[in-house]
């Protein structure tokens, strides 16, 4: 991947547990790291969600190969903000090899 792809920076988060102004449980997320990303839209898709036509678009973030990042188990759990925008991270294909990981993510998620 050529350095001239990677023109968004790209801030992973984790979802940690915080209380809130009255004792409750709140979520709030905790930066991981910032990195340089490609962002490329995939494909858009809808469908019914509780009887109400909901439509999502997938797209894909690549970004160079990270040790922090590489573990899908752990990367599936993180959100990424990227270009203004919230993505819920569905799949984490890591790529040794070519020195890249590869997320597939959809446009928004919960707790956004």
């Amino acid at each position: 991947m050529n350095a001239g792809e990677l023109n968004f920076r790209a801030t992973f988060q984790a979802r940690r547990p915080g209380a809130g102004s009255f004792g409750d449980v709140v979520t709030i997320w905790k930066n991981i790291v910032t990195v340089w990303a490609a962002l490329k839209i995939g494909r858009g898709q809808e469908k019914v969600v509780s009887g109400r036509v909901v439509s999502a678009t997938t797209w894909e973030i690549v970004i160079r190969y990270n040790s922090e990042l590489a573990n899908p188990k752990a990367s599936s759990a993180f959100r990424i903000l990227c270009d203004g925008r919230t993505f819920s991270i569905q799949a984490v294909i890591p790529d040794r090899n070519n020195g890249i990981i590869k997320f597939t993510v959809i446009e928004g998620g919960e707790d956004d």
